[in-house]
């Protein structure tokens, strides 16, 4: 009888238990950004956990921190597209990416009183699926996950990656510039699991990782993405499906001090 008590004693303290609070950068410092460059600037990361991301619209910081692309945002004002902001900030270091993202969260509710909630918006994507004749992956032997660009020469490109499952291949594709998808991918291939992989394809024109726009026409003489995909036995189809969407609730146009 003590035994079932305090089994029952345990789970009412743990039922009761308030959620943890969401990770916060140690410091940060927001600013209306001053630059007259019109091209939005590249975040990084330094050591000892320093973050800096210069010249950014509210969008640009919403689609980072919630990992989405533009056409899964909807609502808000209309300066969510104009106005930009520095942000210098501090985490501890080595901390995770999707914990700075996590923080990056916290930091725009904090700041700019942002709100959101999500809802499904049906709209065209591309499903990633699995070829004819299977997948042709390579089991991630373990380790820490990454993907780097390389340029062999002769007008291509080639994007390795080491320890990814494929939920996260698809949900990185659009965001990788030399690939040209202007749409979101879902992950329909049923494989679990992380996996080392190896993709090429033609340059296309303009190329750089920048927001993912349309192929041109001269990009189509070569291979694409779309190409490239059947080097690891996957495929992309356009289809039609619901997408979880960002929907902005509120968003004060000047943060608060710091």
């Amino acid at each position: 009888m003590r035994t079932v008590s305090l089994v029952i004693v345990l789970s009412h303290a743990a039922f009761g238990q308030a959620p943890a609070p969401p990770p916060e950068f140690e410091v940060a410092d927001v600013q209306v950004s001053k630059s007259v460059n019109p091209e939005r600037g590249k975040g990084r990361v330094l050591p000892g956990g320093r973050i800096e991301v210069p010249n950014s619209t509210l969008k640009n910081l919403i689609m980072a921190a919630y990992n989405v692309q533009e056409n899964m945002i909807t609502g808000g004002p209309g300066w969510l597209d104009s106005d930009r902001f520095d942000i210098v900030a501090k985490a501890p270091p080595n901390t995770p990416p999707d914990t700075l993202f996590l923080m990056l969260r916290s930091l725009l509710a904090e700041r700019f009183k942002l709100t959101i909630h999500r809802e499904d918006k049906p709209m065209p994507v591309y499903a990633m699926v699995v070829g004819k004749g299977g997948p042709k992956l390579s089991k991630a032997a373990g380790g820490q996950q990454t993907c780097r660009w390389i340029t062999p020469g002769n007008g291509r490109v080639q994007r390795e990656c080491q320890n990814m499952t494929m939920q996260q291949l698809a949900s990185d594709i659009p965001k990788w510039g030399m690939a040209r998808v202007d749409l979101p991918v879902v992950d329909l291939t049923e494989i679990q699991g992380s996996y080392d992989f190896r993709l090429e394809w033609s340059i296309p024109s303009g190329r750089g990782e920048g927001k993912a726009d349309a192929p041109a026409a001269d990009d189509l003489a070569g291979s694409t993405i779309f190409d490239a995909m059947s080097q690891v036995g996957l495929k992309l189809e356009p289809r039609k499906r619901p997408v979880p969407v960002i929907v902005i609730d509120h968003a004060e146009r000047v943060p608060t001090s710091n």
